[in-house]
C-alpha cells in the first residue's frame, strides 16, 4: 500500500508576497495568468482586497504572486525573485502599481509541494483509512473522496471525514455537499460513461483509456518481445499470440495511436490486465 504512493508526483511552487508603499490594485482578487516563463503559470492575489474591509484603513498595499510548476525559478535568489515578481506585475497592470515601491517581501520556495495529477494516478491515491494499518488515516488533497472538492477545500473535507471515522460517526457528517453538476458537465459525464461501457462490452473498466499511453515503463507484455522496452521510434501493439512492431517516426500523431488501440481492442484483445499500446 505505501509503496504505491511513491508513484505519485508533485510540482514546485514559488510564493512571493510584496509589501508596497501605496495601495495597488489588481483586476480581480485572484488573477490567473501565464506567458512570462516557459511552462510556468502564476496567480496574483490582492491581499488587501481579499480581507476587505478589515484592512481598508491600513496604508500601502500587499500583492502576492504564486508561481506554479516553478522548478526553473527556485534557484534564483530572493532579490531576483522579488524583482521578477514586481516586473511581471508592472507589465500586466501598469500604473499605479508600476510606480509603487517594494518596502518588504517574503519568498517561500516549495519544491514538489503540490500534487501533480496525471492519467492513471487515481489508482495510486490512498483511501481515507489505511488498508495496512487499521488505526492510520490519510487526509489531504491526494486522498480519494466522493465529495468532489479539490485543493485546500478537499484537504479540509478529508480532515472532517477522517475525524468522523475516528469518532465512529458517518463519514459525511458535517460536510456540505457540492452543488450538482451543470447540465453540460452532467451530459458530458453521461456520454463518456456510455462510450466507455460500450467499448468495454458492458464493463467500462475494460475500455482502453488515455492512461494506457503514459505507462511508467513502455514495454511489450507477452509475445515474442519477452517484455523488452520499446525503442524511442517504435510503436508496439501487443497481441495474445504475437507482438507486431512497426517502425514509425517519433512524431507520429496520437490519433494514429488511438486508431490502432481501438482496432486491436475491438478485434477481441483483452486489455483489462494492462495497457494495450504504448507510444513513447
Amino acid at each position: 500500500e505505501f509503496r504505491r504512493y511513491s508513484r505519485l508526483r508533485g510540482t514546485s511552487v514559488l510564493a512571493t508576497r510584496l509589501y508596497l508603499d501605496r495601495p495597488a490594485y489588481t483586476t480581480y482578487t485572484a488573477n490567473a495568468c501565464w506567458g512570462f516563463d516557459d511552462g510556468v503559470g502564476m496567480t496574483a492575489f490582492d491581499i488587501r482586497a481579499l480581507h476587505a474591509p478589515a484592512l481598508d484603513h491600513e496604508p500601502g498595499g500587499v500583492i502576492e504572486v504564486d508561481y506554479y510548476h516553478a522548478n526553473s525559478l527556485l534557484c534564483m535568489s530572493d532579490q531576483q525573485i522579488v524583482a521578477k515578481a514586481k516586473a511581471d506585475l508592472d507589465a500586466m497592470y501598469g500604473e499605479p502599481l508600476s510606480s509603487a515601491t517594494v518596502l518588504d517581501a517574503a519568498v517561500v520556495r516549495l519544491p514538489n509541494a503540490v500534487n501533480w495529477y496525471s492519467p492513471g494516478s487515481y489508482k495510486n491515491m490512498p483511501e481515507c483509512v489505511s488498508a495496512a494499518i487499521p488505526n492510520a488515516y490519510f487526509v489531504g488533497d491526494l486522498v480519494r473522496t466522493r465529495h468532489g472538492s479539490w485543493s485546500q477545500e478537499k484537504a479540509y473535507v478529508t480532515g472532517i471525514e477522517a475525524a468522523n471515522l475516528i469518532r465512529g460517526r458517518p463519514r459525511e457528517e458535517g460536510v456540505l455537499p457540492l452543488a450538482a453538476d451543470e447540465s453540460h458537465v452532467a451530459a458530458g459525464r453521461t456520454a463518456l460513461r456510455a462510450f466507455q461501457t460500450a467499448l468495454g462490452r458492458g464493463d467500462p473498466a475494460r475500455a482502453p483509456s488515455i492512461a494506457s499511453f503514459f505507462g511508467e515503463r513502455p514495454t511489450c507484455q507477452g509475445g515474442s518481445s519477452g517484455g523488452r522496452p520499446i525503442s524511442n521510434e517504435r510503436m508496439c501493439a501487443c497481441m495474445p499470440s504475437q507482438v507486431a512492431c512497426m517502425s514509425v517516426r517519433a512524431g507520429v500523431s496520437q490519433m494514429r495511436a488511438w486508431v490502432c488501440t481501438w482496432s486491436a481492442f475491438l478485434s477481441g484483445v483483452d486489455t483489462s490486465n494492462g495497457p494495450l499500446l504504448w507510444l513513447q
